[in-house]
């Protein structure tokens, strides 16, 4: 999936499932990845395809520690030194789980926090997950904003209010709760998908889009 702007904007999404997540956001300035599940050769093809040079590439926002968001991060940031955009309990587990405890450059931001990468504005909002301390990220420039939340068991008020002027939503849509009841998942793995720092499921990921386009108007949404 991809979207791309007049004046150059554009979100690539490069991988999406429980093998590997990675979204890019690049403007003519720069670009930036939100999470890197993918391995780092891949990242950088797959970037270079869009036209962005990995050395382009003004931060990685990463938004929980688990690896099918962060597999190619910390190679990624030393190669190209780009520095991880992330909640400290993130950055730390991302940190401890390298194999060669590679400490990359880092901003740091609380969750409810906001800063500049490159050309971009950078704004995070707690989601629900079972991670160290998981966000979302908005991503704007100039007049375009994308609000993105991958993983996440509930939809939290000021995941709400970061979709307000977005003209892109990326939101969770992991599961129907009727079939994964009936399905072959051990009860274990189905409460934890389940659970308020699981993911969201269908019915959800609806409600809050249907809600929030009620009450701000349309936009584009990738589930």
């Amino acid at each position: 999936m991809e979207g791309v702007s007049d004046d150059g904007f554009s979100v690539h999404c490069l991988a999406s499932g429980s093998s590997a997540n990675a979204v890019l956001v690049a403007c003519p300035d720069g670009a930036l990845l939100v999470d890197a599940g993918l391995g780092m050769r891949a990242l950088r093809r797959y970037a270079e395809e869009r036209g962005v040079a990995p050395e382009a590439v003004a931060g990685i926002c990463v938004t929980h520690e688990h690896g099918d968001h962060t597999a190619g991060a910390v190679p990624f940031a030393t190669r190209w030194k780009t520095p991880l955009v992330a909640t400290r309990g993130t950055f730390d587990a991302v940190v401890r789980a390298d194999p060669y405890r590679r400490c990359p450059e880092a901003t740091l931001l609380e969750r409810s926090d906001e800063t500049a990468v490159g050309p971009f504005t950078v704004r995070t909002f707690p989601t629900t997950h079972d991670a160290a301390a998981p966000c979302g990220f908005r991503v704007s420039w100039r007049g375009h904003a994308v609000a993105l939340a991958t993983d996440t068991g509930s939809v939290t008020p000021e995941w709400r209010d970061a979709c307000v002027g977005c003209q892109l939503l990326v939101v969770e849509a992991n599961h129907d709760v009727d079939r994964l009841r009936a399905g072959p998942y051990p009860p274990s793995l189905q409460r934890r998908i389940l659970a308020r720092d699981g993911h969201l499921c269908n019915e959800d990921a609806m409600e809050m889009v249907l809600a929030h386009t009620a009450e701000h108007g349309p936009a584009a949404v990738w589930f």
